[in-house]
Order: C-alpha cells, then sequence, then structure tokens
C-alpha cells in the first residue's frame, strides 16, 4: 500500500516512518529544511506551506493512505510566526482532508492535547475545548475542517510525547539532557500534570487503525500513566544517570509568565483503547526506550 507522510523528520513522523517502512509500505514522505535518512523512502522536497505544491504532488502520488504528523509544535513559535501556524497547523490538513475525501484515500491527523485548558484533567474527547494558546487554537480548528471535510478521517488527540528524534533535539528527555550536561540545574513542576506516550506507540497504533478504516472520528490516545514534570523529570534522571542536585522542584503558578500555562492535560483514551489491541504502555516502559 502506498502512503504519504509528512513530518517524517520529527519525533513522531520518524517513529512512524519506521515503522511502516519495516512492515514493507511503500512509504512516500515530504521534506524541506531537515532530509529523514532512511533510504528505503521516497522524499518528496516540498514546503508543506504551499498548499498548491503539496495537492500536486498528492495528485502524482495518488497515495491510498495519508498521515499527518506535520505541525508546528511549539506554543511559543506560533505565536512568534502566526502565518507559519496557520499554514502547517490548519490549512495544511484542510488541503490532506480535500484530497483524502475526493480520493478516497485513508487519512489520520494527529491533534494535541492542548485544545484543552488544563483546569480538570482526565479529558475524554466529549469534553469541551477551551485552548489557552494559539497552537491550541489552530489545533482545535484544524479537527473541525478535517472531519468536516472528510467525516471517514481519524482524529487522533496527542499529549506528550517520548522518545529519540532524528536531531536529539526534540522529546522531553532531550531537552533536560542538554541542560543536565552542561551542568545547568532544570526547574521542574510539581503542579503540572501529563499522561506522556512513546512516538513507538503511536505508531504502533497507527499500524492498527489503517487497517481498521472503520475507525473514523475524534478519539484520544494517551499513556497509562499519569504523572506530574518533577517525577517524570526524577526518573530520567535515574535513567540517564544524572545527579539530582541538577533538579529543581517548583511550581508553574509560582510564575506569572506562566499564568495560562495548562496544568492538567491528562487524557483517558477508553473509547479508542476498546476498539484496538494495541495497549497503552506506561511511562516505566516509555523510560526503557530512551538514549
Amino acid at each position: 500500500m502506498k502512503l504519504f507522510l509528512t513530518g517524517a523528520s520529527g519525533l513522531l513522523g520518524h517513529a512512524l516512518a519506521a515503522s511502516f517502512l519495516d512492515a514493507g509500505w511503500d512509504v512516500h514522505m515530504s521534506a524541506h529544511a531537515r532530509r529523514p535518512k532512511d533510504k528505503r523512502s521516497h522524499i518528496h522536497e516540498v514546503d508543506l506551506s504551499q498548499i498548491h505544491v503539496l495537492g500536486s504532488l498528492l495528485e502524482d502520488l495518488q497515495p491510498e493512505a495519508i498521515i499527518n504528523a506535520a505541525a508546528l509544535t511549539v506554543p511559543s513559535d506560533c505565536e512568534k510566526n502566526p502565518e507559519r501556524s496557520k499554514a502547517l497547523n490548519l490549512q495544511l490538513p484542510e488541503a490532506l482532508a480535500r484530497y483524502a475525501s475526493r480520493a478516497e484515500a485513508h487519512l489520520i491527523h494527529y491533534s494535541s492535547d492542548m485544545v484543552f485548558d488544563g483546569k480538570g484533567g482526565n479529558y475524554t474527547p466529549a469534553c469541551s475545548t477551551s485552548p489557552t494558546n494559539l497552537y491550541g487554537r489552530h489545533k482545535l480548528a484544524s479537527e473541525n475542517r478535517v472531519q468536516e471535510l472528510c467525516p471517514r478521517a481519524c482524529v487522533i488527540r496527542l499529549p506528550l510525547l517520548m522518545g529519540n528524534s532524528p536531531a536529539g533535539t526534540r522529546s522531553v528527555h532531550e531537552a533536560l539532557w542538554k541542560a543536565w550536561s552542561q551542568r545547568e540545574p532544570t526547574p521542574l513542576f510539581e503542579d503540572e500534570w501529563r499522561t506522556p506516550v512513546s512516538a513507538n506507540n503511536v505508531a504502533c497504533l497507527t499500524k492498527e487503525l489503517l487497517s481498521k478504516p472503520h475507525i473514523q472520528g475524534l478519539y484520544h490516545w494517551a499513556g497509562s500513566t499519569h504523572i506530574n514534570r518533577w517525577k517524570m523529570g526524577n526518573l530520567i534522571a535515574e535513567k540517564l544517570h544524572v545527579p539530582k542536585n541538577l533538579l529543581r522542584r517548583t511550581l508553574a503558578r509560582d510564575f506569572p509568565r506562566f499564568k495560562d500555562r495548562p496544568l492538567n492535560l491528562t487524557m483517558d483514551c477508553s473509547k479508542l483503547k476498546a476498539l484496538v489491541q494495541t495497549e497503552p504502555a506506561p511511562f516505566e516502559m516509555q523510560l526503557a526506550e530512551l538514549r
């Protein structure tokens, strides 16, 4: 089966590409700033913010499945460059949904836990949304547009991602390691809760979803562990043999600049879990993958 994958040079996209290539799929990837290194894939040089160029590529390739793992994911970057955020986080999934609907291709689009304000926690797909930043607003708009344009699509909200990125700079432990390797203490919030998931676990789920096209609509997927940043940092430090004096226990609410930061973005993925064989991974299992 021919697959078109966006975001293949990122943390999630890299895991997806490896998983589908190992399974023998005909994988076509977009690349712009960074090229994926796996020589088994077909890499197409395209700026995903140029929608007309993307449309021509899709018409040429005629993929049977599309996975959208591309996004501008850092909220501060979205605020600094709102037009690029709109292009990648909203207009790109719109264009993919239009093509998938017309070509009857299977589309999986990833969204974010940032569509919530973090005041409740344990969110289900039915919970009210209230994003606190531009990134969350664009991701929420993309969910709605994808489902409007391509009702057959599967939209998955994901939490904080764990894993090893190609550049070694994208995931939680890589950011912490960068500071720790320079002997810089890292503040870790005890009042910020997440349900992190590994990119490899999401890749396993995605392969299963493409084998079950009847699973359509909006779902959540997350790890099975509810954990705060302080505990997360301690476990990562133990795994990487980092001295604990480089960790600083603190509270996000004590910093005025974080007044709009969502504190509890834990997610309930029981709706999707009931439909698939893939199991949400506990945090300890995710730790074992880290380099």
